[in-house]
């Protein structure tokens, strides 16, 4: 190697080791990325909105496993909400990747009521009432290819 070559060899390692420590500091020092922001105007009990959102942001991100998590906190502070359920079920089905936990998704849907007449009928709300139409589709009769071509 010639000596320009070591004085560039060098100095890409110093750079690189810069910016790797830069990169831990910021990394450590950072707040939270913040998720994005909701425009939905779902009106949830004061003691749920915050976990919803949380739910639904993380959701919209992809975020399943976080995102079931936030909806069950909701759900336990208030299970009277519908949103915390359906976000649940939601949690559930991946419709990108094909996939759906059947079962689970069909357990939050009893939770309502024993049948779909019950369980809407018991829905006030006009877009409550079609959200959670979409969820008995999701988890209804039939196979996931059928049922995924309704949703």
């Amino acid at each position: 190697m010639k000596p320009s070559q070591y004085l560039s060899l060098i100095l890409c390692l110093l750079l690189t080791a810069c910016t790797s420590e830069q990169q831990t500091k910021d990394a450590t020092t950072a707040p939270a990325v913040a998720l994005g922001q909701l425009g939905n105007g779902f009106t949830l009990s004061p003691t749920t909105q915050a976990k919803f959102d949380e739910g639904l942001l993380l959701l919209h991100n992809f975020e399943y496993e976080d995102a079931l998590l936030a909806f069950e906190a909701a759900t336990a502070l208030d299970s009277t909400q519908v949103l915390t359920h359906w976000g649940e079920a939601m949690c559930h089905y991946k419709a990108l990747w094909r996939l759906q936990n059947t079962d689970q998704g069909k357990a939050i849907v009893a939770r309502l009521g024993d049948t779909k007449a019950a369980r809407l009928a018991a829905i006030a709300d006009p877009l409550e009432k079609d959200m959670w139409e979409m969820v008995e589709i999701m988890y209804g009769a039939g196979n996931f290819k059928d049922r995924n071509q309704q949703v």
